[in-house]
């Protein structure tokens, strides 16, 4: 497929993070190494959110660019659909959308939902007849090294005895500072020292509070607590710890590739089906949503699990069993049949 040409209209910003962009990147990467030329037409904010999407080399253009001639448009933005799609039709020669919400119209030759559960009789109506309609985790858009680290971190389960090593990864903006709170409550947790791994992405809001917290944690409790920024290495720190506080959003198929056992709170309504789907799975244990969660229930779900090994074995095997990480291998491969 080497000259074919793509271009992705997706957008990040501090209050819908950073989870469109991040798939579309995994997606670029795969379709770069086929030989393809990959073009992103995002804001200025989007940029300064992901500084990866500059890092990645692929070419960014801001959202007044308008394309001559594109082999694919791949569009992953839920505040674009039926009318941008069609209007891009006159550059575009096919078109493949990401999309987790199934509530819009679109006009596409390929659509992709890569949620737990979803069908693709949700989109029978949403798309044209002759739309291929892709869905489940086995196309989650991960990044090689989850597939990677996927084997070993499964072994490592198996012999946890006691939760000791805790991943706070709330979502790289920390949208509703969640991550305070959820550090609050595990500075209430007695029950053992642990150690904390909390992620933020490089804006993400209320930095200082969270950095705060993290040096009293590590100053007024027998717990160790270590603040990241903008990682590049998610996989190998998920491989590694023993739980996770998390969300409903797309990093939920990271953790599952990787059997990671998780307590997720709800921060936004369009994670509400893929929580609730988790959860029927016996693939994590739902806490609630961000503004019903308290500092107290967070330290209480702590202590359920730390002495807990066979639920935590039970919570990575049915988690595990949903996404085995080659899902954009998977994307790419459709692809390539679609043109």
């Amino acid at each position: 497929m080497d000259g074919e040409s793509v271009y992705f209209r997706c957008d990040a910003s501090r209050a819908i993070g950073s989870g469109h962009v991040m798939r579309c990147l995994t997606l670029a990467d795969a379709l770069s190494e086929q030989g393809w030329g990959c073009y992103f037409i995002v804001s200025e904010e989007t940029v300064k959110i992901v500084p990866a999407l500059s890092a990645f080399g692929h070419h960014i253009h801001n959202v007044s660019y308008s394309p001559k001639k594109a082999d694919l448009l791949i569009v992953d933005h839920y505040g674009l659909d039926a009318r941008y799609e069609t209007q891009a039709r006159a550059w575009a020669e096919h078109i493949l959308v990401l999309d987790d919400l199934a509530d819009r119209q679109h006009d596409c030759d390929l659509l992709l939902d890569q949620t737990y559960g979803r069908q693709a009789e949700d989109y029978k109506a949403l798309v044209p007849d002759h739309c291929e309609v892709l869905t489940g985790c086995a196309y989650a858009l991960l990044r090689p090294q989850f597939h990677e680290y996927r084997q070993q971190s499964l072994e490592r389960r198996k012999d946890l005895s006691a939760v000791k090593r805790v991943l706070v990864s709330m979502g790289s903006t920390n949208i509703h500072d969640v991550t305070s709170k959820v550090l609050e409550g595990l500075a209430l947790y007695n029950g053992g020292p642990l150690e904390i791994d909390v992620v933020l992405g490089s804006d993400a809001f209320a930095f200082e509070n969270v950095e705060e917290l993290v040096c009293r944690l590590n100053v007024e409790t027998p717990h160790m607590a270590h603040l990241h920024k903008a990682v590049e290495n998610m996989a190998e720190m998920m491989s590694q710890a023993d739980i996770a506080f998390g969300c409903g959003g797309t990093t939920s198929w990271e953790r599952c590739a990787l059997g990671l056992p998780s307590l997720l709170i709800t921060v936004a309504d369009n994670q509400n089906f893929i929580t609730s789907m988790l959860k029927k799975a016996g693939a994590c244990i739902h806490l609630g949503r961000h503004d019903q969660v308290s500092a107290e229930d967070i330290a209480c779900s702590i202590g359920r699990l730390h002495d807990a090994p066979a639920e935590c074995a039970a919570l990575s095997r049915s988690s595990s069993a949903l996404c085995d990480g080659l899902g954009a291998r998977r994307t790419v491969e459709n692809i390539v049949s679609l043109l």
